[in-house]
Parts: structure tokens; C-alpha cells; sequence
């Protein structure tokens, strides 16, 4: 992990990802000690309710790209017109 910690502050990267996958404890250590912020990409529950429009895998995809492009610098909003409840929820 220090190897880790140590290319993470040698390379000055703007952020680091984590999932609901990812140990919560190890992240927040790396993160603190080479001083990147971390964020989390969803990739386990849907956003909204069931019915709702926004209730949709292509919704969720559409959000974990804006969170990357807020975390590397960019201008999320570019997705802001991206329609994804065209797509029915099969649950």
C-alpha cells in the first residue's frame, strides 16, 4: 500500500475511484495519505425508485460519468441532455 500511496502523490492524480465494492477503511487511508479525494463510482443500485424515470442501468452509467468527469476536471454537464428514461426498468 505505501507503493501505492507513494505513485499516487509522484504522479499529483486528481482523484481516486472507489466502489461499494472496495473496502471503505483502505480507501479512506490512501486517500488521506496521498492526499487525493475519492470518488465513488455507483455500480450496485439504481438510482430513484422503481417507476421513477431516472430508475435505469443507462441513468446510473450517465451519472458515474459525470462523476468522472467532475473528479478528472471536466464539465459534468456536459451529460445534463442525455434522455435515459427511454429505457424501461425490468426488474
Amino acid at each position: 500500500m505505501a507503493a501505492l500511496i507513494d505513485l499516487l502523490r509522484e504522479l499529483k492524480l486528481p482523484a481516486i475511484f472507489g466502489s461499494s465494492f472496495t473496502p471503505s477503511t483502505v480507501m479512506e487511508q490512501i486517500s488521506r495519505e496521498a492526499d487525493v479525494p475519492i470518488f465513488m463510482i455507483d455500480d450496485d443500485d439504481l438510482p430513484g425508485e422503481p417507476g421513477d424515470p431516472e430508475h435505469s442501468l443507462l441513468n446510473m452509467k450517465v451519472q458515474n460519468i459525470k462523476t468522472l468527469a467532475e473528479a478528472l476536471g471536466g464539465d459534468p454537464t456536459f451529460m445534463d441532455h442525455f434522455e435515459t428514461y427511454n429505457v424501461p426498468d425490468k426488474e
